[in-house]
């Protein structure tokens, strides 16, 4: 999932330099946007989900604007999609779309309907999810989109068990210039579904290396559920 990634990247600063644990005692309001990832971070480590969805709680009681409004309902239905409460993920991601339909030109909208597509194909729902993969290539027209395309393909052919197309599909990205630990995720499942358990090794090695956000976790326990077989 690029778009937690790409928020963090641009708001945090270098989201390769490891993240500090936070022990301050600066009052909720004040916080910085480090200090509260590290936290969100560091409880999903403990698979505290509920206090990392207090913890949000909280934020939102700031009054925040649009942009991080959009990445607290981004960061809480990643949140629930760790707890394997998939329902309560895609209530989660309605309000990213709420937000995000206040100013459509932002394109905001892109981070709702990859969103959507991923969760409703990961249900079983691949009609649906064909239909918000259509939503989403029709307004993901930047060429920084055409990585995000290509493993939501790889996702929906992995999820309809066409192993031949999801590994084509994961092919045509570079994993080592894709910081994303969810799109790594993803290639890796479309690899190994596709033949190439290699390939899907390294990747994996690869996410686990890879630096510390709240992605980070969700993407690791899934992992260990998926005891290498991605389903």
């Amino acid at each position: 999932m690029r778009r937690l990634a790409i928020a963090l990247l641009l708001v945090a600063g270098c989201a390769h330099a490891p993240a500090t644990q936070t022990t301050t005692t600066t009052p909720t309001a004040k916080l910085t946007l480090r200090q509260r990832l590290d936290a969100m971070t560091t409880l999903i480590e403990k698979r505290d989900f509920d206090g990392a969805l207090r913890d949000t709680d909280a934020w939102l009681a700031t009054n925040p604007d649009d942009d991080t409004k959009e990445l607290i309902y981004n960061c809480r239905t990643w949140i629930r999609w760790g707890a394997g409460d998939k329902a309560g993920a895609l209530a989660e991601n309605e309000k990213v779309r709420q937000v995000a339909e206040r100013d459509p030109k932002r394109g905001r909208l892109r981070n709702y309907w990859w969103d959507r597509a991923y969760l409703e194909a990961e249900a079983g729902r691949l009609d649906d999810a064909e239909k918000s993969r259509a939503e989403f290539f029709a307004i993901a027209t930047k060429p920084d989109d055409a990585d995000s395309k290509h493993v939501l393909e790889a996702w929906l052919a992995f999820r309809r068990g066409d192993g031949d197309k999801a590994r084509v599909e994961a092919s045509a990205v570079d994993p080592a210039k894709d910081d994303d630990l969810q799109d790594l995720y993803v290639l890796a499942c479309a690899l190994e579904s596709g033949g190439d358990a290699a390939g899907a090794a390294g990747i994996r090695e690869r996410i686990r290396n890879g630096y510390r956000y709240p992605m980070k976790p969700t993407i690791l326990q899934q992992m260990a559920r998926d005891t290498n077989r991605c389903q």
